[in-house]
């Protein structure tokens, strides 16, 4: 395919967040105006550390809710190597209705209990 503008790959890199080697490794199988249009799509990206910083989690459970293997699943885009990131949105929602679920549950009343 050759060499590709360094200003878009460095773009698309930025987008994602991830290095330029790893972009150059997804062209071998797309072109560049693909991978753009794609991630502009996409909107913002986090990375799994930013997540478990504005949850408050650890980044292992980032990823095991990412993955599915928990009754919590949060939304990610996971691109080719492994590589996983998430939309501020979708986690924006994901705090949102963890906040809403913990409100509506009755097992957390914060009513007094009283003593007889």
């Amino acid at each position: 395919m050759g060499l590709k503008p360094n200003k878009q790959v460095r773009e698309a890199a930025l987008l994602i967040r991830v290095s330029k080697r790893t972009i150059y490794r997804w062209l071998q199988t797309t072109t560049i105006e693909e991978l753009l249009t794609k991630l502009e799509k996409i909107g913002p990206l986090l990375k799994p550390q930013e997540v478990a910083l504005q949850i408050n989690v650890s980044k292992s459970t980032i990823y095991r809710w990412a993955a599915g293997y928990s009754t919590v699943i949060l939304p990610c885009c996971i691109f080719p190597g492994k590589t996983v990131r998430f939309r501020q949105q979708d986690v924006e929602a994901f705090i949102k209705k963890q906040k809403e679920n913990q409100t509506n549950d009755p097992r957390k009343t914060t009513q007094p209990i009283s003593k007889n």
